[in-house]
């Protein structure tokens, strides 16, 4: 595995950010992994078990990197869409991301980074919380 992540590396294009209403991709501020070839967004779900592999791999800076880019949706829209694509805004996928984090701090330690993220985590359980997504 340690050997394919350069392979599933991806970062947002400048001209996406700087014309995002001509383009489907959702920006997110660092570099993240898709899980596969064929795909060119990051997927909610898959991501929070690629942040596991990239913990295995000894890549907390990558994994954090997704883990904020999780987080920037989640100040944005409220919530981690399925993707980070604008058609992807109507739906999302199990909410994983507390356990991401858990993961990211059993392994790092880094006290900072949870205090980073409950707010995020707040608001996305606030989300889960109500209806039509009551879990």
């Amino acid at each position: 595995v340690h050997g394919l992540w350069g392979t599933t590396a991806y970062r947002v294009a400048s001209d996406v950010r700087a014309n995002p209403c001509q383009h489907t991709l959702l920006s997110v501020p660092a570099p993240f992994f898709v899980p596969g070839g064929r795909f060119r967004e990051m997927y909610y779900w898959d991501s929070c078990f690629i942040i596991q592999g990239l913990l295995v791999s000894g890549m907390m800076t990558s994994a954090k990197g997704m883990l904020r880019d999780m987080f920037a949706l989640v100040a944005i829209y409220g919530f981690v869409p399925n993707g980070n694509r604008v058609y992807y805004l109507n739906r999302s996928q199990p909410p994983l991301l507390a356990d991401a984090v858990w993961r990211y701090f059993t392994e790092t330690q880094d006290w900072d980074f949870a205090d980073e993220a409950v707010p995020h985590l707040e608001t996305e359980h606030s989300f889960w919380q109500r209806p039509p997504h009551l879990v």
